[in-house]
């Protein structure tokens, strides 16, 4: 041998040295080619805060001493708007005021599953424009609103989708209005009333069927879907008595009379004792959802939906922004028509948010 048992050595701790520089790269190489596994759930829990808007205009039935004939009359029902007595009060005011709530979300490929809790308060003013024969009132009210929805998508193509859902929304309100005026429908009384305590509540039951569409842009989807919903609701007007005159011009016969009663001085001539009224309705909707995630790092949702039954839209658009991978910052907005109750709802929120894989 020419180099002898130390050159033999000398080679070997060489090769160890380069062995490891032969087998980083190649090492490498197959961690960028490996592909990295997929997440099967994520959850996002939310917290906000923000503003609701709320429009009212609903009808409270009252039973009142006619001043032309001095006879007491009970209003007979009606189904001009839904809710409607002839005879009865309608009832119109506007109210801002802040909402905050929780919004749980837990999603995978093929599930999605979302419940949200707002509770709102808002304070009345009359409203800016009111319609003829709508009468206006000062005051306040405060709900909670609690929503549910399961949406399934059967994965039978990396590009098409079926889905369909289920989903269950209700909210219980009070109302306290103060110094209200206005007119009975269909006869021109006037009416006044020193307070009218009233709650309401409903209850929607929706089923749903669509089709989820991938679009050639990244994490892009749209979602054409139909609805169709069981809806119920409820008002009561509590005890309470205010009083009642004909109309001279379009105008009260006895202006002061109106603003006495809001002094409790002659009130009595109209009153009610807990006055439940009742409906049901039915609607069909067709609505359309569009997402767009980004390395979920920003992600836009936008739900526009058309109730065909009551001829109304109901739009809500979600942003979430990620700063961290588990943290983030939620903001929506929402605006809906009547469909249920005879009011137009408007509100957005803001509020951290976090998620989590697994």
């Amino acid at each position: 041998m020419r180099y002898g048992w130390k050159g033999t050595l000398v080679r070997a701790f060489v090769l160890l040295l380069i062995l490891p520089l032969m087998i980083l790269p190649i090492s490498a190489e197959e961690k960028e080619t490996a592909e990295p596994p997929k997440d099967k759930w994520r959850v996002l829990l939310g917290a906000f805060a923000g503003q609701f808007d709320l429009q009212l205009q609903t009808k409270l039935p009252f039973n009142y001493v006619n001043p032309s004939s001095g006879q007491r009359e009970i209003p007979s029902l009606g189904r001009a708007s839904g809710l409607t007595q002839n005879g009865a009060m309608d009832l119109g005011a506007e109210g801002i005021g802040p909402q905050k709530g929780l919004q749980f979300m837990i999603l995978s490929d093929s599930l999605v599953f979302q419940a949200t809790y707002a509770r709102v308060d808002v304070n009345f003013v009359p409203l800016r424009k009111p319609p003829i024969g709508v009468n206006t009132a000062e005051g306040n009210a405060g709900g909670n609103v609690y929503s549910t929805n399961l949406d399934y998508y059967m994965n039978i193509s990396r590009y098409v989708q079926p889905m369909v859902g289920i989903g269950y929304a209700a909210f219980g309100a009070y109302y306290k209005a103060r110094n209200v005026v206005g007119t009975t429908v269909g006869n021109g009384l006037y009416e006044s009333f020193p307070t009218i305590d009233a709650d309401d509540g409903y209850s929607s039951d929706v089923g749903k069927a669509g089709l989820r569409i991938k679009l050639p842009i990244q994490s892009w989807y749209i979602t054409p879907y139909f609805q169709y919903a069981g809806n119920e609701y409820h008002i009561n007007v509590r005890t309470t008595a205010g009083t009642v005159q004909n109309n001279v011009n379009g105008y009260p016969a006895d202006p002061n009379g109106m603003l006495d009663a809001w002094y409790y001085q002659g009130v009595g001539s109209v009153s009610t004792v807990d006055s439940m009224t009742q409906v049901s309705r039915q609607a069909r909707s067709a609505g359309v959802v569009f997402f767009m995630d980004y390395k979920k790092f920003i992600s836009l949702t936008i739900n526009a939906r058309r109730n065909f039954t009551q001829a109304a839209w109901n739009v809500s658009a979600t942003l979430l922004v990620f700063l961290h991978p588990n943290m983030g910052i939620m903001a929506n907005y929402a605006y809906s028509e009547p469909e249920i109750l005879f009011s137009f709802n408007r509100s957005w929120a803001i509020g951290p948010v976090f998620t989590t894989t697994f």
